[in-house]
């Protein structure tokens, strides 16, 4: 029997994929693939955040629903490279989460973002025994059911978070210039630092390129959405204003990326309707691809190196398609493919 489960969870790198299938992971590289060892895992993998690499290992963290787990991966372990060493739960739903760098062996800090506006700073150490620890319980006044979340810096206390919510709403704050603090309860409240109207709908994804000053949003209107970004000094005095909205897919856009190629900037969307589009950074579309057999797209991924484009869907695949010649295709070239068609050597698909 084989288990057809959505692949919510998408991490590409330069040496290897990660992929969230239903409640299990597996590490795709070229030559082989590895499942990592969750237990007995009930929650759905949603994301993954991971350390740069120390003393040749990474934390590795997983999360989706309420739940996230940790791991330790070895890179030059070739046959069980990978140890669980931490599960935990959460009393809200976890949305993102990302891993900072530190100079310190054996110890992570790291950030769960919830779905309501609030996030746990924690510290992870295996230095004499596992122990996570909460160093803070940030909260947003704002505390409105957020669908999409990323975390921007490479510490906490530049860290951003910047949020689209269910009523259309694009929503930025920080963790500093706390406005109460509860010591004992190591728990700080902070200001929103701006809220913009952006769509019709709830909004499924934000992405954004602070050297191009582009951001992109995507929403169940149906509509592709960019910003124009500027940030000089502290995240309260950014400008965001609109540009365009762009139309392509005729259901709920419920992911995309914002890519670099020779020098340029473009930015590909997933929907519902089971197509990617490709637009510039003028808005032109370039590509629209059918790509995952007429089911919805959940997750998209990038690989510079070789133009590969990466989606997942709710009926187990992982779709890759090279996107090299669209780069050099000019505005007024849009293709529209309906049917991937058989194998070829620039695609390929992963059950």
């Amino acid at each position: 029997m084989t288990l057809i489960s959505d692949v919510l969870g998408l991490h590409v790198s330069s040496k290897f994929i990660l992929v969230g299938h239903g409640n299990q992971a597996v590490l795709h590289t070229p030559t082989a693939s590895v499942q990592l060892p969750l237990d007995a895992r009930q929650s759905k993998v949603h994301g993954f955040a991971l350390s740069s690499c120390h003393d040749s290992k990474h934390l590795l963290l997983l999360y989706g629903e309420n739940a996230f787990s940790l791991l330790i991966y070895n890179v030059n372990e070739k046959i069980e490279p990978f140890q669980l060493i931490y599960e935990g739960e959460t009393q809200d739903w976890i949305n993102a989460a990302v891993v900072f760098d530190n100079d310190e062996k054996n110890t992570w800090k790291f950030v769960l973002h919830m779905s309501h506006s609030a996030l746990l700073y924690l510290e992870f150490s295996i230095s004499s025994k596992v122990v996570c620890s909460v160093l803070e319980l940030a909260i947003c006044t704002d505390c409105s059911m957020l669908y999409h979340t990323v975390l921007y810096g490479n510490n906490y206390i530049d860290l951003a978070i910047i949020s689209g919510n269910a009523f259309g709403e694009f929503l930025i704050w920080q963790t500093h210039c706390a406005i109460d603090i509860d010591a004992i309860n190591l728990k700080k409240i902070y200001p929103l630092l701006l809220r913009i109207q952006a769509h019709n709908g709830v909004i499924y994804s934000i992405n954004l390129n602070l050297a191009s000053k582009i951001l992109v949003t995507t929403s169940d209107d149906r509509s592709v959405k960019f910003w124009k970004i500027e940030k000089v000094g502290p995240w309260k005095t950014a400008y965001v204003q609109p540009m365009f909205s762009c139309f392509g897919h005729t259901s709920r856009v419920m992911c995309s990326i914002v890519v670099e190629n020779g020098g340029q900037v473009y930015v590909i969307s997933g929907g519902e309707d089971s197509y990617v589009c490709i637009w510039n950074c003028s808005g032109d579309l370039l590509l629209k691809r059918q790509q995952q057999f007429g089911a919805p797209i959940w997750r998209l991924g990038f690989h510079k190196a070789t133009s590969t484009l990466y989606s997942t869907s709710s009926i187990g695949n992982i779709v890759s398609y090279s996107i090299k010649n669209v780069f050099t295709r000019q505005k007024n070239e849009l293709t529209i493919m309906d049917d991937i068609g058989a194998t070829t050597p620039t695609t390929q698909r992963w059950h």
